[in-house]
């Protein structure tokens, strides 16, 4: 017996999904910004030359460093 799904639960099943997406793809940003920065901060106690930045910062070159890497795909002639 094979179940159909109606237009209503697979739009619900794919809003659930697009939510999960989403809160892991914020909890990831942090998490790598939180991590980039404890990096920069042990660098700049070892060399003063490296500027030690905060949070917010650290999420403004992450979102950097993942807007370039999706345009550069995005954008790559396919083979």
């Amino acid at each position: 017996m094979t179940i159909i799904e109606t237009a209503e639960e697979r739009r619900k099943r794919r809003a659930s999904e697009a939510m999960a997406a989403a809160a892991a793809s914020v909890g990831m940003l942090s998490l790598e910004a939180w991590l980039l920065m404890l990096l920069a901060g042990g660098l700049h106690s070892t060399f003063a030359i490296i500027p030690a930045f905060g949070f917010g910062p650290a999420v403004l070159v992450v979102l950097a460093v993942l807007l370039s890497a999706h345009m550069t795909d995005k954008f790559r002639p396919a083979q």
